[in-house]
Protein backbone atom coordinates (compact mmCIF):
# COMPACT_ATOMS: atom_id res chain seq x y z
CA UNK A 1 0.00 0.00 0.00
CA UNK A 2 0.79 3.54 -0.13
CA UNK A 3 1.03 4.21 3.87
CA UNK A 4 3.77 0.83 3.79
CA UNK A 5 5.45 2.16 1.05
CA UNK A 6 6.57 6.07 2.52
CA UNK A 7 7.18 3.99 5.61
CA UNK A 8 9.56 2.12 4.08
CA UNK A 9 10.90 5.28 2.34
CA UNK A 10 11.27 6.88 5.48
CA UNK A 11 12.78 4.22 7.32
CA UNK A 12 15.26 3.84 4.29
CA UNK A 13 15.52 8.13 4.46
CA UNK A 14 16.55 7.24 8.38
CA UNK A 15 18.69 4.66 7.94
CA UNK A 16 21.17 6.88 5.57
CA UNK A 17 21.03 9.68 7.68
CA UNK A 18 21.96 7.40 10.46
CA UNK A 19 24.89 5.87 8.50
CA UNK A 20 26.27 9.25 7.41
CA UNK A 21 25.66 10.36 11.24
CA UNK A 22 27.54 7.26 12.81
CA UNK A 23 30.51 7.65 10.26
CA UNK A 24 31.09 11.19 9.04
CA UNK A 25 34.75 12.36 10.72
CA UNK A 26 33.36 15.81 12.11
CA UNK A 27 31.58 15.69 15.57
CA UNK A 28 27.98 16.03 15.31
CA UNK A 29 26.36 16.48 18.64
CA UNK A 30 22.70 16.85 18.72
CA UNK A 31 20.91 19.26 21.63
CA UNK A 32 17.51 19.52 22.90
CA UNK A 33 16.09 22.93 24.21
CA UNK A 34 17.51 22.61 26.91
CA UNK A 35 21.03 22.10 25.33
CA UNK A 36 20.95 18.39 26.65
CA UNK A 37 23.05 15.88 24.55
CA UNK A 38 20.60 13.99 23.04
CA UNK A 39 22.28 12.30 20.44
CA UNK A 40 26.14 12.44 19.67
CA UNK A 41 28.37 10.21 16.23
CA UNK A 42 31.65 8.35 17.60
CA UNK A 43 34.10 11.23 16.04
CA UNK A 44 32.34 13.64 19.10
CA UNK A 45 32.73 11.16 21.66
CA UNK A 46 36.42 11.02 20.92
CA UNK A 47 36.94 14.70 20.77
CA UNK A 48 35.53 15.15 24.03
CA UNK A 49 36.75 11.66 25.81
CA UNK A 50 33.46 10.78 26.83
CA UNK A 51 31.62 7.67 25.90
CA UNK A 52 28.21 8.04 24.05
CA UNK A 53 26.39 6.88 27.59
CA UNK A 54 28.14 9.39 29.85
CA UNK A 55 27.62 12.29 27.19
CA UNK A 56 23.87 11.57 26.98
CA UNK A 57 23.64 12.31 30.09
CA UNK A 58 25.51 15.77 30.48
CA UNK A 59 24.42 19.10 29.51
CA UNK A 60 26.05 22.01 26.85
CA UNK A 61 27.18 23.45 29.86
CA UNK A 62 29.30 20.68 31.40
CA UNK A 63 31.79 20.77 28.27
CA UNK A 64 31.89 24.67 27.63
CA UNK A 65 34.74 26.51 29.04
CA UNK A 66 32.90 30.15 28.73
CA UNK A 67 29.76 30.20 30.87
CA UNK A 68 26.89 30.04 28.95
CA UNK A 69 24.69 32.94 28.61
CA UNK A 70 21.23 34.40 27.24
CA UNK A 71 23.28 36.10 24.82
CA UNK A 72 25.20 32.94 23.67
CA UNK A 73 25.11 31.89 20.15
CA UNK A 74 23.71 28.55 21.19
CA UNK A 75 20.78 30.38 23.36
CA UNK A 76 20.19 33.16 20.47
CA UNK A 77 19.68 30.67 17.99
CA UNK A 78 16.58 28.77 20.63
CA UNK A 79 15.23 31.86 20.20
CA UNK A 80 14.91 31.55 16.31
CA UNK A 81 18.38 32.34 14.71
CA UNK A 82 18.45 29.23 12.41
CA UNK A 83 22.17 29.05 12.21
CA UNK A 84 25.92 29.64 13.50
CA UNK A 85 28.76 29.58 10.57
CA UNK A 86 32.43 29.05 11.51
CA UNK A 87 32.35 30.07 15.10
CA UNK A 88 35.24 29.59 17.41
CA UNK A 89 35.08 28.69 21.12
CA UNK A 90 36.79 26.18 23.25
CA UNK A 91 35.30 23.61 25.24
CA UNK A 92 36.84 21.34 28.04
CA UNK A 93 37.23 17.56 27.65
CA UNK A 94 36.74 14.25 30.06
CA UNK A 95 40.30 14.98 30.94
CA UNK A 96 40.03 18.77 31.79
CA UNK A 97 42.23 19.85 28.89
CA UNK A 98 40.67 22.82 26.67
CA UNK A 99 40.52 22.59 22.96
CA UNK A 100 39.77 24.94 20.35
CA UNK A 101 37.04 24.38 17.69
CA UNK A 102 35.32 25.60 14.81
CA UNK A 103 31.21 25.62 15.18
CA UNK A 104 29.06 25.55 12.45
CA UNK A 105 25.57 24.29 14.00
CA UNK A 106 22.18 24.65 12.95
CA UNK A 107 18.20 24.44 14.94
CA UNK A 108 16.06 21.74 14.54
CA UNK A 109 12.21 22.51 14.04
CA UNK A 110 9.31 20.08 14.64
CA UNK A 111 6.50 20.24 12.06
CA UNK A 112 4.84 23.10 13.34
CA UNK A 113 8.16 24.97 12.57
CA UNK A 114 9.08 25.41 16.61
CA UNK A 115 12.78 24.99 17.22
CA UNK A 116 13.73 21.90 19.44
CA UNK A 117 17.02 21.73 19.40
CA UNK A 118 20.33 22.32 17.84
CA UNK A 119 22.50 20.24 15.92
CA UNK A 120 26.31 21.24 15.90
CA UNK A 121 28.82 19.92 14.03
CA UNK A 122 32.42 20.69 15.20
CA UNK A 123 36.19 20.40 14.06
CA UNK A 124 39.07 20.38 16.06
CA UNK A 125 41.29 23.80 15.36
CA UNK A 126 43.67 23.16 18.60
CA UNK A 127 46.71 22.48 16.95
CA UNK A 128 45.80 24.93 14.11
CA UNK A 129 45.27 27.68 16.70
CA UNK A 130 48.69 26.53 18.11
CA UNK A 131 50.48 26.84 15.21
CA UNK A 132 49.29 30.28 14.66
CA UNK A 133 49.92 31.81 17.88
CA UNK A 134 53.95 30.28 17.84
CA UNK A 135 53.68 31.85 14.36
CA UNK A 136 52.81 35.13 15.37
CA UNK A 137 55.18 35.08 18.35
CA UNK A 138 57.79 34.55 15.51
CA UNK A 139 56.72 36.53 13.35
CA UNK A 140 56.69 39.40 16.34
CA UNK A 141 60.57 38.29 17.21
CA UNK A 142 61.15 38.72 13.66
CA UNK A 143 60.02 41.93 13.41
CA UNK A 144 61.70 42.80 16.34
CA UNK A 145 65.15 41.93 15.05
CA UNK A 146 64.77 44.22 11.87
CA UNK A 147 63.28 47.20 13.20
CA UNK A 148 66.25 47.29 15.59
CA UNK A 149 68.91 46.47 13.14
CA UNK A 150 71.49 49.24 12.31
CA UNK A 151 71.30 47.60 8.57
CA UNK A 152 68.17 49.06 5.99
CA UNK A 153 65.92 45.76 5.90
CA UNK A 154 62.41 45.29 4.08
CA UNK A 155 60.21 42.57 3.31
CA UNK A 156 58.55 42.90 -0.34
CA UNK A 157 55.93 40.35 -0.52
CA UNK A 158 52.85 40.60 -3.45
CA UNK A 159 54.93 43.78 -4.82
CA UNK A 160 53.98 45.59 -1.64
CA UNK A 161 56.60 46.71 1.01
CA UNK A 162 54.95 44.47 4.02
CA UNK A 163 57.74 45.46 6.52
CA UNK A 164 60.82 48.56 6.43
CA UNK A 165 62.70 49.38 8.98
CA UNK A 166 63.95 53.22 9.99
CA UNK A 167 67.37 52.98 8.35
CA UNK A 168 65.55 51.82 5.10
CA UNK A 169 63.43 54.83 5.95
CA UNK A 170 66.67 57.22 6.48
CA UNK A 171 69.10 56.00 2.69
CA UNK A 172 65.63 56.47 1.06
CA UNK A 173 64.40 59.46 2.76
CA UNK A 174 60.78 57.94 3.10
CA UNK A 175 58.53 57.55 5.97
CA UNK A 176 56.79 54.22 6.73
CA UNK A 177 53.52 55.41 5.81
CA UNK A 178 54.83 56.64 2.31
CA UNK A 179 56.75 53.26 1.52
CA UNK A 180 53.08 51.43 2.62
CA UNK A 181 51.20 53.53 0.31
CA UNK A 182 50.11 51.13 -2.62
CA UNK A 183 51.11 53.67 -5.02
CA UNK A 184 55.03 53.69 -3.60
CA UNK A 185 57.30 52.27 -6.36
CA UNK A 186 60.62 51.23 -5.50
CA UNK A 187 61.50 51.47 -8.92
CA UNK A 188 61.48 55.71 -8.43
CA UNK A 189 64.53 54.99 -6.01
CA UNK A 190 66.71 53.54 -8.67
CA UNK A 191 69.43 55.23 -10.89
CA UNK A 192 67.74 55.22 -14.31
CA UNK A 193 70.84 53.16 -15.43
CA UNK A 194 70.56 50.44 -13.00
CA UNK A 195 66.81 49.45 -13.84
CA UNK A 196 67.23 47.08 -16.23
CA UNK A 197 69.85 45.46 -13.54
CA UNK A 198 66.59 45.27 -11.33
CA UNK A 199 64.28 44.53 -13.92
CA UNK A 200 66.88 41.48 -14.95
CA UNK A 201 66.97 40.32 -11.28
CA UNK A 202 63.09 40.39 -11.02
CA UNK A 203 63.02 38.24 -14.48
CA UNK A 204 65.02 36.01 -12.79
CA UNK A 205 62.53 35.16 -9.96
CA UNK A 206 60.08 35.03 -11.88
CA UNK A 207 61.38 31.98 -13.78
CA UNK A 208 62.42 29.93 -10.66
CA UNK A 209 66.21 30.90 -11.17
CA UNK A 210 68.89 31.96 -8.36
CA UNK A 211 70.26 35.56 -9.18
CA UNK A 212 73.46 36.56 -7.03
CA UNK A 213 72.90 37.27 -3.61
CA UNK A 214 74.80 40.07 -3.49
CA UNK A 215 74.92 42.91 -6.12
CA UNK A 216 75.44 46.82 -5.97
CA UNK A 217 73.11 49.71 -7.32
CA UNK A 218 72.96 53.38 -7.48
CA UNK A 219 69.74 54.60 -4.82
CA UNK A 220 68.13 57.89 -5.70
CA UNK A 221 67.10 59.49 -2.11
CA UNK A 222 63.64 61.33 -2.11
CA UNK A 223 65.73 64.19 -2.22
CA UNK A 224 67.63 63.58 -5.18
CA UNK A 225 70.95 62.71 -3.68
CA UNK A 226 72.61 59.52 -5.05
CA UNK A 227 74.20 57.10 -2.75
CA UNK A 228 76.10 53.64 -4.03
CA UNK A 229 74.81 50.87 -2.22
CA UNK A 230 75.33 46.56 -2.04
CA UNK A 231 72.05 45.15 -1.53
CA UNK A 232 71.62 41.59 -0.24
CA UNK A 233 68.15 39.82 -1.18
CA UNK A 234 66.67 36.22 -0.69
CA UNK A 235 63.69 34.76 -1.28
CA UNK A 236 61.64 33.99 1.89
CA UNK A 237 58.21 32.13 2.89
CA UNK A 238 56.27 34.85 4.62
CA UNK A 239 53.07 34.42 5.92
CA UNK A 240 52.16 31.45 3.80
CA UNK A 241 53.15 33.11 0.79
CA UNK A 242 56.68 34.22 -0.91
CA UNK A 243 57.75 37.30 -0.13
CA UNK A 244 61.83 39.34 -0.56
CA UNK A 245 63.87 39.79 2.09
CA UNK A 246 66.44 42.34 1.55
CA UNK A 247 69.07 44.24 2.98
CA UNK A 248 71.09 47.53 1.55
Amino acid sequence: TDVKAAEHNLRKSQLKYQGIFDESIASIYVFDAEKNFVDVNQAGCDMLGYTREELLEMNMRDVDVVPDTEESQSSVMLRGNSKIVNFEHLLKRKDNTVIAVLNNSRTITNVDGDVTGIQCTLMDITERKRAEEELLKSETKFRSVIEQSNDAIYILCDGRFDLVNQPFCDITGYTVEEIANPDFNFMDCIAPDDVPLIDKRAAQWDRGEQPPGVYDFTLVHKNGNLSNVQASVSRIDYRNNVAYLGIL
